[in-house]
């Protein structure tokens, strides 16, 4: 027989022993878990039947804490409820939310930029400053251009200043630089960040909408209402550069004119229509400026937009221009490709080309016969 090693047999012992407590310890905390989660269990996902007991009308109240309300306060609380009903008649139904402007974020990079004022010596002092943030772009990056300006008093003045209740910056012993000009007045955009708005929009096109989600990725939250105020200030700055464009292409003598619809959402139809812009072109300058006239297509239109035109006009043979075959100084042109549809229609009226004339005169005959017999 195998001979058993009795240090052996105690040490397996012990082990034995531990593993038990430790199963009895871990026992335990497992009922304990247990019996926490099946009270969780009926506390939120079973009914609590004790909570809707109705109350039994012959069961008598023991008041331990006393009155709940003592007379010398009855009259007070009825004082108090009547101050709440007269608030709430006076109170505006709807009333507006003043508009509050976000700081813009710190973490955005800053170009601090500090202007004193003029004629400043040693019988002025500094009382303070004012400091305003503008929002700038650069291609690939936003940032922050913080304008700090310095605020003066003179020497002489200053007491008389801290004891004055008045505005400080209305009182002519104050000196302050006048902030920079700015397209926009109280506006947190400068020009570089108009520009990129209006470019992003018009060549690129990108929707605001869909600017407003590239900003707010780069924790800035800039409402859509804004945006639109900034885009009819940048469309009122640039109304002089659309009046010279427009002298500098109607002082040529050779242009282009047409009329193509775009779709505009009319108001009182709740819905997209398609009015009419004109644009015209110089052809020697390569210039071109678009016209809107309530989406009107009509000659009244024309004849305003080349009142004083001189030169050659050239355009797709639509009725409107043909006062222009009689005025004076006016040469008016058709259209190569629009004439070209004609022949392009005759061809298909005679596919084998035998009939087709050789020269460009009989061509031109042929084509007005076909004309005619269409009309």
């Amino acid at each position: 027989m195998r001979q058993i090693d009795k240090g052996a047999l105690d040490q397996a012992e012990k082990k034995i022993a531990k593993y038990q407590e430790d199963l009895k310890a871990k026992d335990q905390v497992i009922k304990k878990l247990t019996d926490q989660l099946a009270w969780l269990r009926r506390k939120f996902w079973k009914p609590s039947t004790e909570k809707y007991i109705p109350p039994d009308p012959s069961q008598r109240k023991i008041d331990f804490d006393g009155m709940e309300v003592l007379p010398e306060e009855e009259e007070t609380i009825k004082e108090a409820a009547q101050e709440i009903i007269t608030y709430k008649r006076n109170k505006p139904e709807h009333a507006k939310k003043q508009p509050v402007r976000l700081p813009l974020p710190e973490h955005l990079r800053r170009e601090v930029e500090i202007i004193k004022p003029d004629g400043i010596d040693e019988n002025w002092v500094c009382i303070g400053e004012e400091a305003t943030e503008v929002l700038e772009s650069k291609p690939g990056e936003l940032y922050v251009r913080r304008i700090i300006r310095y605020k003066y008093a003179l020497r002489k003045d200053l007491q008389l200043i801290e004891a004055s209740s008045a505005h400080t910056t209305q009182n002519k012993s104050i000196k302050i630089a006048p902030l920079p000009w700015l397209p926009l007045p109280k506006a947190i955009a400068d020009a570089s960040l108009l520009s990129e708005l209006i470019l992003n929009k018009y060549m690129y096109h990108l929707p605001f909408y869909r600017q407003i989600a590239i900003f707010k990725m780069e924790g800035i939250k800039i409402p859509a209402s804004t945006i639109n105020d900034w885009f009819m200030g940048c469309g009122d700055l640039l109304r002089a550069l659309y009046y010279r464009l427009k002298e500098i292409v109607l002082e040529s003598d050779y242009i282009q004119v047409d009329e193509s619809t775009v779709p505009v959402i009319d108001n009182e139809k709740h819905r997209a229509v398609k009015p009419y812009l004109w644009v015209v072109r110089s052809v020697m300058k390569n210039l071109v400026f678009f016209h809107y006239d309530k989406g009107s297509r009509a000659q009244k239109v024309v004849i305003d937009l080349l009142r004083s035109f001189q030169g050659a006009v050239q355009t797709d043979g639509y009725e409107a221009y043909s006062i222009y075959e009689n005025k004076k100084g006016v040469l008016l042109l058709g259209c190569w490709a629009h004439a070209r549809r004609k022949f392009s229609d005759a061809m298909s009226e005679d596919k084998s080309g035998q009939n087709m004339p050789s020269n460009k005169s009989a061509c031109f005959t042929r084509w007005k016969q076909w004309q005619t017999t269409k009309a």
